[in-house]
C-alpha cells in the first residue's frame, strides 16, 4: 500500500522555508521557462542538484521541495 500525499501543512517551520526557498530558486525555470543550467549558474548551484529539486518538484508539488535530510527522519 501506499503512503499518503504529504500536504505542504504536514511540514514543520523550516521544512516549509527550506521547501519556499527552493521553489524560489526553481521559479525562472518553473514560471519562465529559463532552462535549468542558466539558472543554476546564476545561484551558483551544481546544475545536477537543481534537477533533482526538479525532480521532486514535479513528484510531490512543493512537499517534494523539503529537505532531503529530513525526509529520511
Amino acid at each position: 500500500m501506499s503512503e499518503p500525499q504529504r500536504q505542504l501543512t504536514d511540514l514543520g517551520p523550516a521544512q516549509c522555508e527550506q521547501a519556499l526557498k527552493r521553489y524560489s530558486i526553481l521559479r525562472p525555470n518553473l514560471e519562465d521557462g529559463v532552462p535549468l543550467a542558466r539558472v543554476a549558474a546564476a545561484d551558483g548551484r551544481p546544475y545536477r542538484t537543481l534537477l533533482c529539486w526538479l525532480v521532486d518538484y514535479r513528484r510531490d508539488d512543493l512537499v517534494g521541495l523539503r529537505s532531503s535530510l529530513l525526509r529520511r527522519g
